[in-house]
């Protein structure tokens, strides 16, 4: 579904407010003073749009529970559908779209974002909004990802670490992304051996089987940093034929493994 809203500004907003701004004077035969200078109107018209969101905000009524989460009572189809009505804040021209997983991605002007969701116990909604990708990456031998997906974090027991994703692309299978650590947590800056996983199967799948899927790939040779109190980190390594670079953002979702 498309909702189109008002104009977003971003950063580039700033520098259009800089090149545009002129001075207007109350009266060409009279000497102006400080007080009666004013922005020409194209200035004024980019001033005011700097005070318009650039990236989804919270919904009215929402209660904040962490740095980047928030709780809406009216539950997560409540809450989509109130990100998706004419009046929703979010960026102006963006395209409102739901996600398999039930999260909400936004396609505005100035860049994308998205909303990820949990479905509480009580009826209400916990979601978070994002406004940078929270899975990345690069390397020849890895499959290429940046953008907005539910990131699945577990650390059972305090000393090991689980990121599990569903990668749901039009057109293909889902697959399932692991980042696994074995190592003890305490936001210690030394890294830490990772190891990334890709699944042809579902998340649901991978734990149904533990984990033995055939086609599988596995590369061990990374080493990284998780930020437990930012819940987000970086991994690095090296493939058969070039480097792997990983960085990702933990996020809320629906997704759970028995145990943990």
């Amino acid at each position: 579904m498309s909702v189109t809203h008002r104009r977003s500004v971003s950063a580039a907003a700033a520098a259009i407010v800089i090149a545009l701004t002129t001075f207007a004077v109350a009266s060409a035969a009279v000497e102006t003073s400080p007080s009666a200078v004013v922005p020409g109107s194209e200035s004024q018209a980019a001033l005011s749009a700097l005070a318009v969101a650039s990236t989804p905000q919270p919904l009215p009524g929402s209660r904040s529970v962490s740095a980047t989460a928030h709780r809406y009572t009216g539950g997560c189809d409540a809450l989509r559908a109130a990100y998706q009505a004419p009046d929703a804040p979010v960026p102006t021209g963006s395209v409102v779209s739901v996600v398999p997983d039930g999260g909400l991605r936004f396609d505005a002007p100035f860049g994308p974002s998205a909303v990820f969701v949990r479905d509480d116990a009580d009826g209400a909604c916990t979601y978070e909004i994002r406004s940078m990708p929270t899975i990345v990456i690069e390397g020849p031998d890895v499959p290429g990802l940046n953008g907005f997906f539910t990131l699945s974090c577990f650390e059972p027991f305090s000393v090991s670490f689980l990121a599990v994703a569903e990668i749901a692309v039009v057109g293909e299978p889902i697959r399932t992304l692991t980042i696994g650590q074995d190592a003890t947590l305490g936001g210690s800056a030394e890294p830490e051996p990772f190891t990334l996983s890709w699944y042809p199967a579902t998340a649901a799948e991978l734990v149904a089987t533990n984990a033995k899927i055939s086609g599988a790939m596995s590369f061990e040779r990374l080493s990284g940093v998780y930020d437990a109190e930012t819940r987000s980190g970086t991994v690095s390594g090296s493939g058969a034929t070039g480097p792997i670079e990983i960085s990702f953002q933990c996020t809320v979702g629906n997704f759970v493994i028995p145990g943990l």
